[in-house]
């Protein structure tokens, strides 16, 4: 049986979306168990050598197969919706201006051929593993050299800053390409891809998500790791859980916008068999981040209580914030005005309560207040002696 490597084109000739599935733990659990009692892994020696080799193996797969394996995504703005949306704003704010889109895993141009098509302001930056792919790219009649850059690169060791625009592009495109990077490496990848975007904006993934059809087919010799697997031809296929892949774009001052877990039955017309596909589909805004400042934060107390420096209420505005006490974190959270400022001494990032979705060691740090670094002086108090309180947190709304 053929080894299942993407998403079957929705919409595509050959197939038709019979329905959307609900997610069913009790089957989820099941099929948990089913792959943990297979036995075998790939060895040690081969599983190393599929992750050193890994831009051969693709370089081999297009040389072999050339255009004639993906068809072309012309769905992407349907499932996309804010392909359109981009534009929209793009259009409205810099109606002069190229829109610019970065595709990391390009292939052989089949996602960006076709926005090109639908795009005519759109200029395309796409680079790939295989130096076969970006040949066969820039021999298409397709190609157009005024709108489209390529070139091979792996983004596990090669940057990126130096192929594209300063200040980086609108849109950040990875479609099924993390997949076959081996997870030891993805903070590496995306490090280098999310340096090719802007601040502001966003980026578009779809891939592989646990326990797809194509996950269950693989035999248990094939597999390296917990749901990492090696195809015959040594091309490496991940499969992702979603809070897994929130974490690894939150370390790289990615925001969630929107990200769901697609499952879906998929029917093969040629062969009247159904397919039960689950997909990972992402939106995500880059974000202005840095390693946390350090600026001397005072929690201004009641009379009756002690002071805290892990604890801060600025006086002009009210607003409360909270410090990690986790050494390797320290990041400062802001309290709600409805929420009490937390009496748990230490305090840590997990124990978040009032928004769980950032209930992480691993999310940005969130401040507002002035972009210069200020004095001010905490208003005199019989049960407090005068000091200087010194704030340098950066622009509203921005993430450290």
């Amino acid at each position: 049986m053929q080894e299942s490597y993407e998403d079957t084109n929705e919409g595509g000739n050959d197939f038709e979306v019979v329905y959307d599935e609900v997610y069913d733990p009790e089957r989820e659990q099941k099929l948990k168990e089913q792959l943990a009692k297979s036995e075998g892994n790939l060895s040690a020696y081969w599983a190393q050598k599929f992750n050193n080799y890994a831009g051969k193996y693709w370089h081999d797969f297009y040389r072999h197969n050339g255009n004639r394996f993906f068809k072309d995504r012309h769905y992407l703005d349907i499932v996309f919706d804010e392909l359109n949306h981009v534009e929209q704003v793009h259009q409205s704010e810099h109606a002069t201006e190229p829109l610019l889109l970065l595709e990391v895993g390009c292939g052989v141009g089949n996602a960006f051929f076709p926005l090109c098509e639908k795009v005519p302001n759109l200029i395309v930056y796409g680079c790939d593993f295989a130096k076969s792919a970006i040949d066969i790219i820039q021999n298409s009649p397709k190609y157009d050299p005024s709108r489209m850059t390529v070139w091979q690169a792996d983004l596990v060791k090669d940057e990126i800053a130096s192929h594209v625009p300063s200040g980086g592009c609108d849109i950040l495109l990875i479609m099924f390409v993390l997949s076959a990077v081996n997870p030891e490496n993805m903070d590496a990848f995306m490090d280098h891809a999310v340096k090719g975007l802007k601040r502001g904006g966003r980026l578009l993934f779809r891939d592989y998500g646990r326990y797809d059809m194509a996950q269950l087919r693989f035999k248990p010799s094939r597999r390296i790791q917990d749901n990492l697997y090696a195809r015959q031809d040594g091309t490496l296929a991940y499969f992702f859980d979603i809070n897994e892949l929130d974490a690894l774009f939150r370390r790289h001052g990615l925001v969630k916008v929107k990200s769901d877990t697609i499952r879906r039955c998929i029917r093969n017309r040629k062969t009247n068999m159904d397919m039960h596909r689950v997909w990972i589909q992402s939106i995500y805004e880059k974000v202005e981040w840095s390693e946390p400042v350090k600026p001397i934060h005072f929690y201004i107390p009641s009379s009756e209580e002690p002071e805290n420096e892990n604890r801060f209420i600025d006086p002009s505005t009210g607003e409360k914030w909270i410090r990690c006490q986790n050494p390797f974190c320290g990041k400062w959270r802001y309290v709600p005005p409805e929420v009490e400022m937390p009496s748990a001494d230490p305090w840590f990032c997990i124990m978040n309560t009032w928004d769980e979705d950032i209930a992480s060691c691993d999310y940005p740090q969130l401040q507002s207040g002035y972009i210069v670094t200020k004095k001010e002086e905490v208003p005199e108090k019989a049960w407090m002696p005068k000091r200087e309180v010194h704030f340098e947190p950066i622009a509203a709304n921005s993430y450290l």
